[in-house]
């Protein structure tokens, strides 16, 4: 029961036993403080749906904010993502590069011991066949 049944019920109670005036006059006044009471409660309830509807509008509003900042920090992690797998692969294809290079010097550097392999053994004959024309000149 609100207040202002309350109010009313009290009212009409004192109504039935009053038997002059001062009881009815009693009885006007509880019925105008009812009807304050009535319409305080009615604007309290007005303000406070007031209140709520500012509060949703807030809340609304900051769910889409929340929402904009998630998208942007998503696109943002997915940026640096892209770009750390873009060098990675970057890394991978130098190294390959590196090793591929690496290859070619150690197999250049196998090709000039075999080349400096042949020319000192050469030498070597050379200077054997120069020994051999000394003697037989002597």
């Amino acid at each position: 029961m609100t207040t202002y049944e309350h109010l009313n019920l009290i009212a009409a109670y004192l109504n039935l036993i009053a038997s002059y005036g001062g009881l009815a006059l009693i009885y006007h006044g509880i019925r105008v403080m009812s009807k304050n009471a009535d319409m305080r409660s009615a604007d309290s309830e007005r303000k406070h749906a007031e209140a709520m509807g500012k509060h949703d509008e807030a809340m609304t509003e900051s769910e889409r904010r929340h929402a904009e900042f998630m998208a942007e920090s998503k696109r943002r992690h997915d940026e640096a993502m892209a770009e750390s797998r873009r060098r990675e692969v970057e890394g991978i294809r130098r190294h390959e590069e590196s090793m591929a290079s690496l290859r070619a010097l150690i197999d250049g550097q196998a090709e000039g011991r075999m080349a400096l392999r042949e020319l000192i053994d050469e030498q070597a004959e050379s200077r054997m066949a120069l020994r051999e024309l000394i003697q037989r000149t002597r």
